[in-house]
């Protein structure tokens, strides 16, 4: 357990003299972060967040349906329209060309 705070003292020393025989490099290491940091906040308060409206897509096959469905709903469905509300049954089946009749009414 000594030998450890031993390397430790030893490694904390080496450190320490590189901070004394290095003082230009040590203080870009401490003011790189800081000036980006800087940069980043001033950009934040420049440019506030703006709020923008919920935006749902129609749903899309994934590589993992197969190739040939995935294919199929990246080439033939243009269906890239912004909803206000979520896609529900009805409208897949609408998108499909059946009709929703099938659904009962509770």
């Amino acid at each position: 357990m000594a030998s450890q705070f031993h390397q430790l003292r030893i490694l904390v020393w080496k450190n320490w003299l590189g901070v004394k025989r290095q003082p230009l490099w040590t203080l870009v290491l401490i003011l790189w972060p800081v000036i980006i940091f800087i940069i980043l906040a001033i950009t934040r308060t420049k440019f506030p967040p703006a709020a923008k409206p919920t935006c749902y897509l129609a749903p899309r096959n994934l590589p993992s349906a197969g190739f040939f469905p995935f294919l199929q709903t990246l080439l033939c469905d243009t269906d890239s329209k912004c909803k206000d509300t979520p896609y529900g049954p009805r409208d897949l089946l609408r998108r499909k060309g059946i009709d929703g009749t099938i659904f009962k009414e509770r």
